[in-house]
């Protein structure tokens, strides 16, 4: 089994452009680290997002939020899966909905429409990068 212990923004930039059009072209960049179990059985999983927004040349906004994940693993056995393939596929798709929220509260506060970023399959991802 494997506990959610706790979750931190490491972290957070966003910057706008005072005059933002009605549409804009985003650019979503995204990385997933994972730390090593340690000897207390704690590891952490780090999403990076950056999402910019663009017409033609003009960056209208520029985004990245950079979030980390406390897990604890609870005896032998994380019903059937791996620890790597909880790393890569469980542990993200627990933190994704948070680095969402960040971000559609930032644009929200900036003033602008909220960033709503796609919803991402964990699965598909890692699938597509052991195949690469």
């Amino acid at each position: 089994m494997v506990k959610f212990r706790d979750i931190a923004v490491l972290e957070s930039f966003f910057k706008r452009n005072p005059h933002i059009p009605e549409a804009a072209d985003p650019k979503i960049h995204m990385n997933v680290g994972s730390t090593k179990v340690n000897s207390d059985n704690l590891f952490t999983v780090e999403i990076e997002l950056r999402c910019d927004l663009a017409k033609g040349d003009e960056k209208i906004v520029e985004s990245q939020v950079k979030v980390a994940g406390i897990f604890e693993l609870v005896g032998d056995n994380i019903e059937g899966l791996s620890v790597d393939t909880f790393q890569k596929v469980n542990a993200p798709a627990i933190l994704y909905p948070f680095v969402r929220e960040h971000l559609a509260n930032l644009s929200i506060k900036a003033g602008m429409n909220p960033l709503i970023i796609p919803t991402v399959n964990f699965q598909k991802m890692a699938e597509r990068k052991a195949n690469d």
